[in-house]
């Protein structure tokens, strides 16, 4: 399936740099997570604006995940308080209200965080930084607590990708070396390793996303300009999106485009989106926005509507496609 052009729609002001954005399928509004707050959005409008923490300890919203069971919207938080980094998962309920909050251990890194519904569960990447150990913490909503922790290893940080596929009921995650870690949601052990393939420059795996169409992990690689498709257990294909021939290429985020059936990547460096169809073709590219400089970071597909929600923090914005 060849997807339809992409055309840009509007942007919606948001304020405090926007990184990360989240769908809710109970509400269907979209919730983008900036510095310090948490901006729901139907549509195109501006609903609410969640405040977290206080004047003298905030808390840095990132990445977020939608839970099927009980429509509760899982967001990840961190400060650095006394030079100690702490890290806490909030729940926020339809109602747009945050009902709970579940602390990590401290020192626990943690920007990602991906919904099993296989499980019920929600995973959250924590990163060791170099020579500590790195953690998966896995963690129940029914009772709001960590039920498993599972060790990867020091001089792996997991800092840009997670995602669960349905075809093996296993969760991926991406470190920032060049692994992504496959988990087994019935036993939470570790599967495998894959190692994806490196030439010149290491290829520093960031954003991945599940296709259903294709049944394949897609993995956009920071270090190299290339997006590897994954099949199971095996790198199966590699997409070169950038040749850039240097060590930052600047692909970052990857979602799927229910609609078209397509991969969507963004890219940091180079503030542009390129589109692949379901037969691993790169069919289009184009520059975030209509700002000047409008870095694209994480990326969400609302189906309602037909629309795609890139979170675009030099302008303070969200900026929507319809597709």
């Amino acid at each position: 399936m060849v997807p339809k052009p992409v055309k840009y729609y509007t942007y919606i002001d948001v304020g405090q740099a926007p990184g990360w954005v989240g769908y809710s399928y109970k509400t269907h509004e979209i919730y983008a997570s900036t510095a310090y707050t948490l901006t729901v959005i139907n549509g195109t409008t501006v609903l609410k604006t969640i405040s977290f923490g206080t004047t003298a300890l905030k808390w840095i919203l990132e990445d977020m995940t939608y839970d099927q069971s009980n429509h509760n919207m899982y967001v990840v938080g961190y400060n650095n308080s006394n030079g100690i980094i702490n890290s806490k998962i909030f729940a926020v309920s339809p109602s747009n209200k945050v009902i709970k909050t579940i602390g990590l251990p401290s020192g626990a890194a943690s920007i990602m965080i991906a919904y099993d519904p296989f499980n019920k569960d929600v995973y959250v990447p924590s990163s060791g930084f170099d020579t500590n150990p790195s953690y998966i913490y896995v963690i129940d909503p029914s009772s709001n607590s960590i039920v498993s922790t599972i060790n990867i290893g020091p001089n792996t940080d997991p800092c840009c990708g997670i995602a669960f596929n349905p075809m093996n009921n296993a969760m991926y995650i991406t470190d920032d070396n060049q692994n992504v870690w496959v988990i087994n949601s019935t036993t939470n052990s570790i599967i495998n390793k894959i190692q994806i393939p490196s030439s010149e420059f290491s290829p520093q795996p960031a954003g991945i996303a599940y296709s259903p169409i294709t049944h394949e992990m897609y993995v956009a690689n920071q270090g190299n300009g290339v997006v590897s498709v994954i099949s199971g257990l095996k790198v199966v294909q590699n997409i070169t999106l950038v040749e850039c021939g240097c060590s930052a290429s600047g692909l970052y985020q990857v979602t799927y485009d229910s609609a078209d059936k397509s991969i969507w990547v963004d890219n940091l460096d180079y503030v542009n989106i390129t589109v692949i169809s379901s037969s691993n073709t790169p069919v289009q590219s184009f520059v975030n926005g209509i700002f000047n400089g409008n870095t694209p970071a994480g990326m969400v597909y609302n189906p309602e509507n037909k629309m795609m929600y890139v979170a675009s923090p030099s302008s303070d914005t969200v900026t929507v496609y319809t597709s």
